[in-house]
């Protein structure tokens, strides 16, 4: 089922009761990372529902604000499939030092060593070679160079919609989430009341910027209170 927040509203209402029940898997976002968490799932025969805050008719973009970095305004695009149309992998590695704050320590809940290991065993399925990438050559102040491998034929969310073996809400703009021992909730707007569905697990595919902002929203209603490294989030540049 395909529903659009845009629609009409009494239309809407009856849709969205029809989803008022337990998913196995709520998805926040279309782009590259949802086309590889539904490249698994989709297998599985779960109940799935992907939110996206674009639609199929139109695309936009929004403009980051920074003092420090110049950031081109199509890097956030909103629509079906997200930056896939156009980022679908084109991928990277992250430097040791990116992954450390200011004092070298590292930050993330998995080491450099893991990280690099994980992408090795990925690789094969998602032509991942990072021994093409080799070691990238980049440095925390000025950001002068990294090394990007594109594939010819990328894996895109297009792909999976013709499928229709999900449910997808769009023009839908997430607001907060919660976290409780037998289900988790998604809470966004709609005709100006919060509205929440429920999953037994939802995975945040939201972009860099939009993943930090759902959960520090989260963070100021009290909710997610489980959550580990909490002061860690937002704080640092590219640590999505």
């Amino acid at each position: 089922m395909h529903i659009d927040l845009k629609e009409n509203k009494l239309v809407l209402k009856k849709k969205i009761n029809r989803l008022k029940k337990l998913y196995d898997y709520i998805i926040v976002g279309s782009g590259p990372a949802a086309s590889v968490v539904l490249n698994n799932l989709i297998k599985t025969k779960k109940k799935i529902l992907i939110l996206e805050r674009g639609s199929f008719k139109e695309k936009f973009s929004e403009k980051i604000a920074s003092d420090n970095f110049k950031i081109k305004k199509d890097s956030r695009i909103f629509g079906i499939g997200g930056t896939s149309n156009s980022w679908a992998q084109i991928y990277s590695l992250f430097s040791k030092n990116e992954m450390c704050n200011n004092n070298n320590k590292n930050i993330w809940p998995l080491s450099h060593k893991d990280l690099t290991y994980w992408c090795s065993k990925v690789g094969p399925k998602y032509k991942f070679n990072i021994a093409r990438l080799g070691v990238p050559k980049i440095y925390m102040k000025n950001f002068t160079s990294r090394t990007f491998i594109e594939q010819k034929k990328p894996l895109r969310f297009s792909k999976y919609y013709k499928t229709k073996k999900f449910d997808i809400i769009t023009n839908c703009k997430v607001q907060s989430l919660d976290d409780k021992k037998n289900k988790s909730s998604v809470f966004f707007n709609f005709g100006g009341s919060i509205v929440s569905i429920n999953s037994k697990n939802i995975i945040i595919c939201a972009g860099a910027v939009e993943s930090c902002v759902i959960i520090l929203n989260s963070l100021k209603t009290n909710k997610i209170p489980r959550l580990k490294n909490k002061k860690f989030i937002g704080r640092y540049f590219m640590d999505h």
